[in-house]
């Protein structure tokens, strides 16, 4: 099986580099999500990430935050494309944060970051664009998930999330009936990134029962 890797707002694929070497030698692609704009709308995502995918279908997807939302409705659009989901942190719950209060848990991910992740982060969102920020941003606080998914999904949490509080976790284990849920101490709300052996962990475990589960 194939990994697809999907970074969200304010990001890039380098995010999940630190995970690639402890997969175990699995194959993994890295997506960048194309820049959101007058041309291409955050809407737009979800056919445009189906293109990716069809040549290698099915996958495993893995979907980060904003990345994470457009992974799940990739998934309940297109079940052909997904042989299972993970989700990291996903905005879109039904719950979902005003735009002020989204900014001020980015203002406080930004301020319990460290140095290195900081710098990651400000490199990314200078690439990305004010325009393409407030476009994500809008998209990520006024939509909600309403698909149904069939695939098997692994939710991943920092239990120190304050962009995206694990208290949401509960809602996402309800719109996916079956799902799994890991929360991981010591992460916040980029988990792959700040702890990326115990996310690793997670992972495997989570292929592995899949593989178990289907006498792979």
């Amino acid at each position: 099986m194939q990994l697809v890797f999907v970074h969200g707002l304010s990001a890039s694929s380098r995010w999940w580099r630190d995970v690639l070497p402890l997969l175990g030698g699995r194959r993994a692609r890295l997506l960048d999500l194309p820049r959101f704009g007058q041309s291409f709308r955050p809407e737009h995502v979800v056919d445009w990430l189906a293109g990716e995918l069809e040549p290698d279908a099915p996958v495993v997807l893995v979907g980060h935050s904003l990345g994470g939302l457009v992974c799940a409705s990739l998934a309940a659009a297109r079940p052909d494309l997904v042989e299972a989901l993970v989700l990291v942190a996903p905005v879109g719950a039904p719950s979902a944060r005003s735009l002020r209060a989204y900014a001020t848990g980015l203002a406080r991910t930004f301020i319990g970051a460290r140095l290195g992740l900081l710098r990651t982060i400000a490199g990314d969102a200078m690439r990305t664009g004010p325009e393409a920020l407030l476009l994500g941003a809008r998209f990520a606080t006024e939509t909600s998930f309403a698909g149904r998914i069939g695939a098997p999904t692994l939710l991943i949490w920092g239990a120190r999330d304050s962009l995206i509080p694990v208290e949401l976790a509960a809602e996402w284990q309800l719109a996916i009936p079956g799902s799994r849920l890991e929360v991981i101490d010591g992460a916040a709300h980029v988990p792959m990134v700040e702890t990326p052996l115990a996310f690793a962990e997670r992972l495997l475990q989570f292929l592995d029962d899949l593989g178990d589960h289907r006498g792979v």
